[in-house]
């Protein structure tokens, strides 16, 4: 029988029902396909950083290994361009180099180059797709370290907006709003100072620091726009002590409303799925700390629920396996 199978080019080796657990990866949902996709990341293992080159689909019930990309990456940011229906990538490191500044679009099953700018060489960057106005906007550290930069791409070419700008921070969260057509930035380290409660708000032309009550100070928080509800959904993020929180909380352009208070306390990254109006958050308990493949939980606007993806076959994993 096993002969059988590998005479036919039949693998032995089970499918695997998730991602590999990761750090630093990105996360974008594709509404041209319906599903959530991942890409690209860092495991820690025996001390040292090994990249991941992949990439990954949700359709809700099952994890799909789309593709090996060949590009070995982490630190980096995804969104989806609606006008063109594509997704892109902007920034993060290329096997462990200084970050680099490329624009990169997914097609055909791999990442091609769109252009590059030093200008956006950055990790951890900002990085929407504003419908309103069809332009990519970006938000780094400027060359002052001051102030966050902000620069947007309506065509093909990068232009930096003037003006007051937020306070310059590290690990900070964005998100594009699309009822009220702004960016919206939450949190972040800055300097050597605990991590911020700050909410600031782009119009397209200047940025407006809002002042409100809610989401206790943090850096990394996951931040998405939930189209239905109409507002921007905030999760977790790294509190004090460096310990991972729990809660999420909408904003809906002016004031924070508390959704939950016990959701997945890890490190992740979050999409809002679309077509099936759901937040999706992947992610582990720290890629410092290798578990066999990423959790996939999920948000319906009112509780958190953990997925079971299922593999190839249509089965759930067992979890007497694990």
């Amino acid at each position: 029988m096993i002969t059988a199978l590998l005479a036919l080019g039949l693998s032995l080796v089970p499918e695997e029902s998730a991602p590999p657990a990761r750090g630093h990866f990105g996360i974008a949902y594709d509404a041209k396909t319906g599903k959530t996709v991942i890409s690209g990341g860092v495991e820690i293992q025996n001390g040292s950083l090994v990249f991941c080159e992949d990439y990954w689909s949700w359709d809700g019930q099952r994890w799909e290994k789309v593709a090996s990309t060949g590009l070995s990456i982490m630190g980096h940011r995804m969104t989806f361009d609606s006008k063109r229906g594509r997704v892109l990538l902007l920034g993060g490191s290329v096997n462990n180099t200084p970050a680099c500044g490329e624009l990169r679009e997914w097609s055909a099953n791999r990442w091609t180059t769109l252009g590059s700018s030093d200008a956006l060489k950055a990790l951890d960057p900002g990085f929407c797709y504003d419908s309103a106005r069809d332009r990519l906007v970006v938000i780094l550290p400027d060359a002052t370290q001051k102030s966050l930069g902000t620069w947007i791409c309506a065509g093909t070419e990068w232009s930096r907006v003037p003006g007051d700008l937020p306070e310059a921070r590290s690990l900070f969260s964005t998100a594009y709003d699309a009822k009220h057509k702004r960016e919206v930035l939450f949190g972040g380290r800055i300097g050597d100072a605990s991590a911020s409660t700050d909410v600031w708000q782009f119009d397209g032309a200047k940025w407006e620091k809002k002042s409100a009550t809610g989401p206790t100070a943090r850096s990394l928080a996951g931040l998405v726009y939930d189209d239905k509800l109409g507002a921007i959904v905030l999760h977790g993020g790294m509190g004090p002590e460096f310990k991972w929180l729990s809660d999420t909380w909408s904003w809906n352009g002016d004031r924070w409303t508390r959704l939950a208070e016990n959701g997945p306390a890890i490190e992740f990254g979050m999409a809002y799925d679309a077509r099936r109006d759901r937040v999706v958050l992947v992610g582990a308990p720290s890629h410092e700390n290798t578990a066999a493949t990423l959790e996939t939980w999920e948000f319906d606007g009112k509780a958190w629920a953990k997925a079971m993806p299922k593999d190839a076959a249509g089965h759930e994993p067992d979890p007497k396996s694990k």
